[in-house]
């Protein structure tokens, strides 16, 4: 949790104890474009864990979860949502 409220710029606690705040909604929208585009390209929890976690190419061999938590979640929910619509880089 503290690194994901880092990546949100939130105090940890506020991710902890009120996740469902509506002043996270939006910043955690882009965690949820990414989950819901990896769980449709991938199909499984475990595939979606692999992934975040192993460098990606069209990422410039970056980490994508390391991306994420330095809050460059945008640019791989656009590469996800890309790759699912079929549209090259």
């Amino acid at each position: 949790m503290k690194k994901l409220a880092n990546a949100l710029g939130v105090d940890s606690a506020a991710v902890y104890k009120t996740p469902d705040a509506p002043s996270l909604q939006g910043p955690l929208l882009v965690y949820e474009r990414i989950a819901r585009s990896l769980l449709s390209l991938i199909g499984s929890p475990e595939g979606l864990r692999i992934w975040l976690n192993t460098p990606e190419p069209e990422l410039d061999n970056e980490i994508p979860r390391d991306l994420i938590l330095k809050g460059e979640g945008q640019v791989v929910a656009e590469m996800l949502e890309d790759m699912q619509e079929g549209q090259p880089d």
